[in-house]
């Protein structure tokens, strides 16, 4: 879903201010942000930003991601949670 409709700058930034997402839909309407969840605290959702992916990806980690995606301003990356 990222690499086939998240290429363009603009639509990426939009999608990570949601923070983290249940479901990503092809646009961001259809995307189920986990902030609409009533209880969820948004330091544990907020997007995370490092100086590289994996830096990005171990200030993020919760305990609970099965997959965290990352976007290093060319490509997306998956990381294993």
């Amino acid at each position: 879903m990222l690499q086939q409709h998240y290429l363009k700058q603009e639509k990426i930034d939009r999608l990570i201010e949601l923070g983290d997402c249940l479901d990503i839909g092809q646009e961001i309407g259809l995307c189920s942000p986990f902030s609409d969840d009533v209880g969820e605290v948004w330091d544990d959702i907020k997007p995370t930003y490092g100086d590289s992916v994996k830096a990005a990806a171990d200030g993020h980690r919760h305990g609970d991601e099965e997959y965290l995606y990352a976007w290093d301003g060319s490509q997306w990356s998956m990381i294993d949670g």
